[in-house]
């Protein structure tokens, strides 16, 4: 069998090669999901990333000095 002494040999290569088939069908199938937001999700992620801005700041100190 292609100079391969162990079947186990052998069956961890089938399976190396499946799985790396399976994790390019998985990829193509879910490629786009995430693109499915809508626009009040958007609007909570903005909000929530400018009151995490600007509580980064407060604690960083860069208000006091600029």
């Amino acid at each position: 069998m292609l100079g391969l002494a162990d079947v186990y040999v052998v069956l961890s290569y089938y399976i190396l090669v499946l799985s790396a088939l399976g994790c390019v069908i998985y990829g193509t199938v879910f490629w786009n999901r995430g693109r499915d937001i809508s626009e009040t999700e958007i609007l909570k992620e903005k909000s929530w990333m400018k009151e995490k801005l600007a509580l980064d700041r407060e604690v960083s100190g860069e208000e006091n000095e600029g």
